[in-house]
């Protein structure tokens, strides 16, 4: 059986088919497409991390919700993403809370809880750029 492909050995200036052949996406329909299937998203409450795995390129966060009278666990839910959104996921939310925090938005009952953000030394510095 013989093939119609050429059996010569790549130089490696050729390009092969793949993900370099993809155009980025024009910034606008990105926009575009977020606003049109977020308020299609489904919604889902959860007042508890249950689970947190951090791997190299992706990670899984477990939510879920506890009963209040015995703290037995009445649902979940698993996300799983690229660790790299993950880390942009923390900085995001302590920019927000950080940001709250000097703008005073929040209410007086989150004084402590604000306190404890801001001198928290854990907490990833929202103005780094991302790992």
């Amino acid at each position: 059986m013989t093939s119609s492909k050429s059996t010569q050995r790549s130089t490696g200036s050729e390009k092969s088919p793949g993900m370099h052949d993809v155009s980025p996406a024009d910034p606008k329909a990105i926009i575009q497409s977020i606003a049109r299937v977020l308020p299609e998203a489904e919604i889902y409450y959860a007042d508890t991390i249950m689970g947190l795995a951090i791997g190299p390129f992706v990670s899984k966060l477990s939510i879920g919700t506890l009963n209040a009278a015995d703290n037995i666990a009445t649902s979940a839910r698993t996300i799983v993403m690229p660790t790299n959104a993950l880390a942009d996921l923390a900085r995001h939310v302590f920019q927000s809370f950080q940001t709250a925090a000097e703008t005073g938005s929040f209410d007086v009952g989150y004084k402590t809880f604000l306190e404890t953000l801001k001198n928290n030394p854990t907490a990833p510095n929202a103005t780094e750029g991302t790992p």
